[in-house]
C-alpha cells in the first residue's frame, strides 16, 4: 500500500454514521478488481465513503455508481479526490458527493471530517463578519460569533441532542443564550446551496433569531428567500430522546415532545403542516393532522399543541392554528361545548406532556359557550329573584382582534404582567386550566397568623385548582357574599383540596385557587390537617354565585380568586370575564362531580376546626 493511502488512512477521524474505505487501486478500476472491490468490503447497511488518493472525481463517482448499483448501499466519494481530508475539511461542507442506488449522485452538504474534528478553528467558514457556519452531523449549525471556550459545551450538545442520520439537510440556527442571529446570515448561506439541498433543508431555531414583528421563523425566511421552506416546530432530536421534535426553552434546554413537528411557508401563504405525531394511540385520521375523537368532536393538531373542535371546523380555524407554540407549556384548545372531550383527551395524553399541559378555552361571539346540562353548579338567588343563566360574552361587533388571542396563551393561569382587556372578537381564554385538578408551584407569602411562621409561608408552594370547606354561615355572612361583587380579606383563611367527612354545615363554600398555599410540610402532630390550603392577607375573590340551601341540600357559594392585575384599582373586577368565569365554572363542577364519586374522609383533627371558620374574602 503506498505512503500516501497509508497517512490518509491514519489521519482520517471516526465517522459514527459510515464506514470508512481507502482504496489504493488504479483508475480505471478493471473489472474483475471491481468485483473484488465489493466483496472486500465491510458488510452491512451502513452507508461507505469511499476514497481513492489521486483519482480525478468523475473516475471516483463512476465506480461508486458501480458499487451502489451492485451492493444495494450508499456510498459518498470525495468531490476532490486527490485529497479528500484536506478537501473535506477546507471547504467546511458540501464536499462529498452522494451516491445511492437508482438515483443520480448529488451534492452532500454535510462535510466529512468535521471542523470539530480538525486542528483549528480557522477551518471553519464564516457566513457573515459577525456569524458562522458550522457542520454537523446531520447538516449545518449558522450562529453568531461566540466566544470560542463556550462552543465544545454547545456543539456536545448539538451533537448529543441531534438524530445522527436523517434524510433532511438541518440548518439549526442561533444558539441560546447568545445575541440574535441575523436572517442575512441565513440569506447568504442559503445562497450557496444547490436547488437539492435546498429542497431537504428544513430549519431549526436553537437560539435568538432576529426576527420581523409579528411574523414566526418560516413566514420570515419565506418572504426573505422567495420561495417555500420548511421549519421544525421545536427542535429535532434524536430517538431515544423523544418522538422527532421537543420545544426548546430560553436556556437551552429541551422542552416536551410537539405534535406538529414540521411547518412549510411560502411566500404570502399560510403555514402547511408537514409532519405530526398523533396525539393518542387508535384515534383515526381523516384528514392530515385531524383526528375523529367521537361523532361531535375532532382533535387537530396545531402548533400550539391540539384543538379539540367540531367535525367541520369554525370560521375562527385560522386564528386558532396560529397560535404560537410554548415552549414550557403545550396547550390544549377546546371549544367550549367540548369541554368533556378536552378532559377526556387530557387524561390520556401521554404522562411528559400531560405535565405540561394546560386547558384553554376557545372563546368566539357568535356562539356562547354551553353550560352544562343537569342542575345548574351555581345559581345567585335572592329573596324574590329568578335564577339567572351564566354570564354572557360581551357583543361583538368589531372584527376579530388576533394580536390579543396571539398574546393570552402564557404559561401561568395568571401572570405578573398586564394582560389586555376582554376581547371583543375571537379570543382564547386566558385563563388556562393546568392538566390534573391541581398544580403546585414556589411563591411568596404574606404575613401569618401565629399558626405557622411567616417565614415558612412564604417558602409554601401555591395550590392552583378547587379547594371546599362546609360550615354554617350567618345571615349577614350570607348577605355579604349574596350582594357582593369583589372581596378582600385582611387575614387569613383556611380551605381544603377535597370535602372533609367530618365538617358539617347547610353551606360548601367552593374557592377557586390561584395562591393560596400548600402547608403539608408545615402540619405537625395530632393536629396536622391533610390538604390545608391557606389564603394569605390581601387576598381578592370574586363571587360567582351563590346557591341557597334546602332542607334536602346544602347551599353552595362559589369564588374565583384574583390575582392583583386582574382586579381594578378601586377595589372592582374588570368588566368582562365571562370567558375566565365560565371556564372555572366548568372546572369546579368537575371537581365537584370528583368529590362526589369519591368518598370523603376525615381531614380536619376536631382540636382545630375552628380555624375553618374565617371565611375567604371577607374585610375583618
Amino acid at each position: 500500500m503506498s505512503a500516501a493511502a497509508l497517512a490518509l488512512a491514519a489521519a482520517l477521524p471516526r465517522d459514527p454514521d459510515h464506514d470508512l474505505v481507502v482504496v489504493d487501486i488504479g483508475i480505471p478500476v478493471p473489472a474483475p478488481l471491481l468485483t473484488a472491490l465489493a466483496d472486500a468490503l465491510p458488510r452491512g447497511r451502513r452507508g461507505v465513503r469511499l476514497m481513492f488518493p489521486g483519482a480525478g472525481a468523475e473516475q471516483a463517482v463512476a465506480v461508486g455508481r458501480w458499487l451502489a448499483a451492485h451492493l444495494l448501499r450508499t456510498f459518498l466519494v470525495p468531490s476532490d479526490p486527490s485529497d479528500p481530508l484536506i478537501s473535506a475539511a477546507g471547504a467546511g461542507g458540501g464536499t462529498w458527493i452522494r451516491i445511492e442506488p437508482g438515483r443520480a449522485p448529488e451534492w452532500d452538504v454535510r462535510g466529512f471530517p468535521l471542523p470539530s474534528d480538525l486542528a483549528t478553528q480557522e477551518d471553519w467558514r464564516p457566513a457573515t463578519p459577525s456569524s458562522q457556519a458550522e457542520t454537523l452531523p446531520v447538516g449545518v449549525w449558522l450562529r453568531p460569533e461566540w466566544e470560542r471556550f463556550r462552543l465544545p459545551e454547545r456543539r456536545a450538545e448539538l451533537e448529543r441532542v441531534l438524530p445522527r442520520q436523517s434524510a433532511a439537510f438541518v440548518v439549526v440556527l442561533g444558539g441560546a443564550g447568545q445575541t440574535e442571529l441575523d436572517l442575512g446570515s441565513v440569506a447568504r448561506f442559503w445562497a450557496t446551496l444547490t436547488p437539492a439541498d435546498r429542497a431537504r433543508a428544513r430549519f431549526a431555531q436553537y437560539g435568538p433569531v432576529n426576527l420581523p414583528q409579528g411574523r414566526d421563523l418560516g413566514q420570515a425566511l419565506a418572504g426573505l428567500l422567495g420561495e417555500e421552506v420548511s421549519c421544525y416546530n421545536g427542535f429535532p432530536v434524536a430517538p431515544e430522546l423523544g418522538s422527532g421534535a421537543r420545544t426548546v426553552l430560553p436556556g437551552g434546554q429541551l422542552g416536551w415532545c410537539t405534535f406538529a413537528q414540521v411547518f412549510s411557508s411560502g411566500p404570502g401563504t399560510a403555514p402547511r403542516l408537514r409532519e405530526h405525531r398523533a396525539p393518542v394511540d387508535g384515534l383515526e385520521e381523516v384528514s392530515p393532522g385531524a383526528y375523529r375523537w367521537s361523532p361531535q368532536a375532532f382533535v387537530e393538531v396545531v402548533r400550539a399543541g391540539l384543538w379539540v373542535r367540531p367535525p367541520v371546523p369554525p370560521a375562527h380555524a385560522d386564528e386558532v392554528r396560529a397560535v404560537p407554540l410554548d415552549p414550557g407549556s403545550h396547550v390544549l384548545l377546546y371549544e367550549p361545548a367540548l369541554c368533556e372531550a378536552a378532559l377526556q383527551l387530557a387524561d390520556r395524553l401521554e404522562e411528559p406532556v400531560r405535565a405540561v399541559s394546560r386547558l384553554v378555552p376557545v372563546a368566539w361571539p357568535e356562539a356562547p359557550p354551553v353550560v352544562p346540562v343537569g342542575e345548574p353548579f351555581w345559581r345567585h338567588v335572592g329573596p324574590d329573584e329568578a335564577a339567572p343563566q351564566p354570564p354572557e360574552p360581551a357583543p361583538g361587533d368589531e372584527e376579530p382582534d388576533l394580536l390579543w388571542l396571539s398574546r393570552l396563551v402564557d404559561p401561568s393561569l395568571y401572570s405578573a404582567a398586564e394582560e389586555p382587556a376582554a376581547p371583543v372578537g375571537v379570543a382564547v381564554a386566558s385563563d388556562a386550566r393546568t392538566v390534573g385538578d391541581e398544580k403546585t408551584e414556589s411563591g411568596a407569602a404574606a404575613s401569618g397568623d401565629g399558626l405557622f411562621d411567616v417565614e415558612a409561608l412564604r417558602s409554601q408552594p401555591h395550590h392552583r385548582g378547587a379547594t371546599i370547606v362546609t360550615l354554617t354561615l350567618t345571615d349577614e355572612q350570607r348577605n355579604i357574599y349574596r350582594h357582593g361583587d369583589v372581596l378582600t380579606q385582611q387575614g387569613l383563611s383556611y380551605a381544603l383540596t377535597a370535602p372533609c367527612a367530618t365538617q358539617d354545615g347547610d353551606v360548601d363554600l367552593v374557592v377557586w385557587s390561584v395562591t393560596g398555599r400548600l402547608c403539608a410540610e408545615l402540619e405537625t402532630g395530632a393536629e396536622r390537617v391533610d390538604g390545608r390550603v391557606v389564603f394569605l392577607p390581601g387576598t381578592r375573590f370574586k363571587v360567582l354565585g351563590v346557591a341557597e340551601p334546602t332542607p334536602a341540600v346544602r347551599g353552595r357559594i362559589v369564588l374565583r380568586e384574583l390575582s392583583v392585575d386582574r382586579s381594578a384599582t378601586d377595589g372592582g373586577a374588570p368588566a368582562d370575564e365571562s370567558a375566565l368565569d365560565r371556564f372555572v365554572l366548568l372546572s369546579l363542577s368537575r371537581a365537584a362531580d370528583r368529590w362526589a364519586r369519591e368518598p370523603a374522609k376525615e381531614r380536619v383533627p376536631a382540636a382545630v376546626a375552628f380555624q375553618f371558620e374565617a371565611l375567604p374574602g371577607f374585610v375583618e
